[in-house]
């Protein structure tokens, strides 16, 4: 029953916001889950693009966890929507409708002005003794790195900082020698610091980026819209920005 009755004061809260937006077509209210490397990348975009054409709309942002195949705040219907990195096995699509934007490999970055940034060509072997900025070792971007190592037959490297956002990973990697794995989307628009994809033959495989909604459930006019300067964002943000078949 409390499964029902959610469901129904949500389609009345969602009639009163297709109210709210036939008045004042400029305005509503939307809340957002997502993880703080997605925001930093293509969510700011898109963000920018609808405020501009949306200046009324109130839009709360709510961090997720990122990758993930469980997004419990689409079925109590906390969210509209997600925007997230989805791990495999893909998230459960029983009750979820899941729209794959683009892959979004992880890439091995150092400040342009280290040793490393100055480099034309690295061995994936050297970077064993680097100095890494990554995760802690039951995340998906240490599993990532470890996994991309032990491919070529090579130990993981130490880590000797962990951190888990992203983004602060990279502003991390101008304060020392450091070098980390992050989200190549998150590259494309960060040109105020100075930091350089290395040139280094090792394939870290990523997570693809999607958009998560909850299936039978009508969305207002204003989280449509917003999905669609996401859908047109994505299409900038990696060279393959089309989803492989799954």
């Amino acid at each position: 029953m409390l499964k029902r009755g959610r469901a129904a004061f949500d389609e009345l809260n969602q009639g009163i916001r297709d109210i709210e937006f036939l008045s004042d077509p400029t305005a509503g209210f939307l809340r957002i889950g997502f993880p703080a490397s997605v925001l930093g990348g293509l969510l700011s975009l898109a963000l920018e693009r609808f405020t501009r054409r949306y200046p009324r709309a109130t839009l709360q942002f709510d961090e997720v966890t990122s990758p993930g195949n469980d997004f419990p705040t689409l079925r109590n219907r906390e969210h509209d929507l997600i925007v997230a990195r989805i791990a495999r096995p893909l998230v459960d699509e029983n009750d979820l409708e899941v729209e794959i934007l683009f892959q979004d490999p992880l890439v091995i970055t150092a400040d342009a002005r280290s040793k490393w940034g100055r480099r034309r060509k690295i061995d994936a072997a050297e970077l064993i003794d680097a100095s890494w900025i990554l995760t802690e070792p039951n995340a998906s971007v240490y599993l990532s790195v470890a996994e991309a190592f032990q491919s070529r037959g090579l130990p993981m490297p130490r880590v000797d900082v962990a951190v888990l956002s992203g983004l602060l990973r990279m502003h991390l990697l101008c304060r020392g020698p450091f070098v980390t794995a992050v989200p190549n989307s998150l590259l494309r628009h960060t040109e105020r610091l100075s930091l350089k994809v290395l040139p280094v033959n090792l394939h870290i495989r990523g997570y693809p980026v999607a958009i998560l909604t909850l299936k039978n459930r009508v969305l207002n006019p204003l989280a449509r819209f917003f999905i669609e300067h996401v859908r047109e964002v994505s299409k900038t943000m990696t060279p393959s920005a089309r989803p492989d078949p799954r």
